[in-house]
């Protein structure tokens, strides 16, 4: 089951700069949590529908953190997100290797990379030529 923001919740992320219609910059110092969330928010609020299991445990290792599908536009990617300092695992770079492979999207995000998460999650081509992985 993906995860739910409220209302209260997504208003209080703007109140504090996290996530706005306008997509300001992300405050520097932001958890992968609080990250995630901006970008589930981000993406619910453009039609993506997003999955990210809350209990890792169950999933393979190294699962991409969020799978998002667009059914209005035809789109699925898969993103990892990390914090502007974070490593991926081997088995996160094995299966990231592996999606491309087969030819699916698949994305290492970080807070820095906020405007093009935010274009990518709005509809802009940039979601065809930005560089994958």
């Amino acid at each position: 089951m993906g995860f739910r923001a409220s209302k209260e919740t997504v208003a209080d992320w703007q109140a504090r700069g996290l996530i706005a219609p306008t997509a300001p910059s992300l405050p520097v110092e932001i958890s992968e949590k609080e990250f995630m969330a901006a970008v589930i928010a981000e993406a619910k609020r453009n039609g993506w529908l997003v999955n990210h299991h809350t209990i890792s445990k169950r999933s393979e290792p190294g699962w991409p953190d969020l799978c998002c599908l667009h059914p209005g536009r035809g789109l699925a990617l898969f993103a990892e997100l990390k914090t502007n300092a974070g490593a991926l695992t081997e088995e996160q770079q094995a299966w990231g290797q592996a999606m491309l492979r087969c030819g699916l999207d698949w994305r290492i995000w970080r807070p820095c990379q906020w405007q093009e998460v935010v274009e990518i999650l709005r509809g802009s081509p940039a979601l065809q030529t930005l560089p994958r992985g």
